[in-house]
């Protein structure tokens, strides 16, 4: 009976090995994307001009899974009172910003709105983000929204 038992558990990991070794090899290349994690400094500058690039593991096919939007050299972005907009604008040909939302900052307490975003132009490719009234020194989070990407989240640091 142990004897039965002892060869049964050693086919079945065979078997388990072998099936888990040809799946894995059969699977999809994992690529990750590397971007700049740089902080653009923006002091002093009465607008911040802020490119937006798409990476992708296959640029003719892109698809949420394959693709990453990022701010070139501007993982942080660094303003201060002098700063009076933040402009950001899509240099990867064939992507465009989301109508509504293409750049969306988190709302601080009680809903404040403290950069108000439009779209510029009608092509969508560029957002403009006014500084309105007096922005605390904080850090905000917001969000690139490329139509058929996911959201990326970099940061504005207000010093």
């Amino acid at each position: 009976m142990q004897k039965t038992t002892l060869v049964t558990a050693g086919v079945a990991a065979v078997v388990f090995g072998l099936v888990g070794w040809f799946a894995g090899s059969q699977s999809g290349k994992v690529t990750i994307l590397k971007t700049s994690r740089e902080t653009k400094p923006c002091q002093g500058a009465a607008d911040c001009k802020v490119d937006i690039e798409i990476q992708c593991v296959n640029l003719s096919r892109p698809t949420p899974t394959t693709c990453d939007s990022y701010a070139y050299k501007a993982e942080v972005i660094t303003i201060n009172a002098g700063n009076a907009a933040i402009d950001f604008d899509i240099k990867t040909p064939g992507f465009d910003f989301e109508q509504s939302d293409g750049i969306r900052f988190t709302s601080l307490n009680n809903g404040d709105k403290v950069f108000g975003c439009t779209p510029q132009g009608g092509a969508n490719k560029k957002f403009k983000c006014i500084i309105t009234g007096a922005t605390p020194s904080t850090i905000y989070k917001y969000s690139i929204h490329i139509k058929g990407l996911d959201p990326t989240d970099p940061w504005v640091v207000n010093y």
